[in-house]
């Protein structure tokens, strides 16, 4: 950012001239030169002795900082030997200070820490509580009507018993799709090409022959029950369903994926059900050619 950077170049400018202004104090007050003895022998006569090596070059001074096209311009640089003299005056520096006393003190002090008490951060109010939270998700009209070849029931809620919804299927072309009903019976007479439900909870659906076949996904608590046949019935993501097969769908293809609590229940010849749950865990293996799949001793 640009002002931090222009925080580090006035920090280096301070620094750079306090450097230039102890080589001008050191400059005018301790500076050693080479002293020469009068009263000593003739310069010429040491001659043959072996000079001593020269000392090191001194360092050079640092790069100079080159300031961005849009800096201010250079300030004034401030006069150090104000504040070297202050430091030569040895123990007298400390002569100005003013003295605390203990009542002043607030490590002494404790009402004096008692107005020191910082404030902490007020808590929202109740209205802005109120704002924030979720807003509760509208209530929808429910539908229930033909639309083309497709039935749609849609957003019911208790709909059972006397008040259960029944469907007249006039052709085998025609579908039902039934869509976020809670606590409704769909009771579906005729041939019909699909039955689908969608994001259901506890529903039950009837369906007399159902041609292609029978679909529950994202339900939970589902009962359906096949008065005479279908081909197949797929579970997708639901958890908690009961199916019931008459005599004639009894060798009808159930496809399960990701749920859980499935019961099957199989017509007896004394007209009551045997349920037959479905296994939820698996357990695969290679067998030298692929992985084979069967389903875990535990939940079979």
């Amino acid at each position: 950012r640009s002002s931090d950077l222009e925080d580090q170049m006035a920090w280096v400018k301070s620094y750079y001239d306090l450097l230039n202004g102890l080589h001008g104090y050191v400059k005018d007050h301790h500076l050693k030169k080479v002293s020469w003895n009068a009263s000593g022998s003739i310069a010429t006569a040491s001659k043959s002795a072996a000079a001593p090596p020269p000392g090191p070059p001194p360092p050079g001074p640092p790069p100079p900082v080159l300031p961005p096209t849009d800096a201010p311009a250079p300030a004034q640089k401030p006069d150090m030997s104000g504040l070297f003299a202050s430091i030569n005056r040895g123990g007298n520096v400390t002569s100005a200070l003013k003295h605390v006393n203990k009542d002043q003190m607030t490590h002494k002090n404790p009402a004096l820490r008692a107005t020191s008490v910082v404030k902490a951060a007020e808590k929202p109010s109740a209205a802005a509580k109120t704002t924030a939270a979720a807003a509760k998700p509208v209530k929808k009209n429910p539908v229930f009507e033909l639309i083309n070849k497709k039935w749609t029931i849609e957003y019911q809620e208790n709909k059972g018993g006397a008040d259960q919804l029944v469907v007249n299927v006039t052709s085998k072309a025609q579908s039902v799709y039934i869509y976020r009903c809670v606590g409704s019976t769909v009771v579906i007479k005729g041939r019909v090409n699909n039955v689908t439900l969608d994001q259901c909870k506890k529903c039950a659906v009837v369906v007399d022959r159902c041609i292609s076949g029978l679909d529950l996904i994202n339900s939970q608590s589902i009962q359906a029950q096949v008065m005479e046949y279908v081909p197949i019935v797929n579970v997708d993501k639901t958890d908690g369903c009961q199916v019931y097969l008459s005599k004639e769908c009894i060798a009808a293809e159930i496809v399960t994926a990701k749920s859980s609590e499935m019961n099957i229940m199989v017509p007896q010849d004394d007209g009551d059900f045997t349920e037959i749950p479905l296994p939820e865990q698996f357990r695969s293996k290679w067998d030298g050619k692929t992985m084979v799949t069967e389903p875990s001793e535990i939940t079979a």
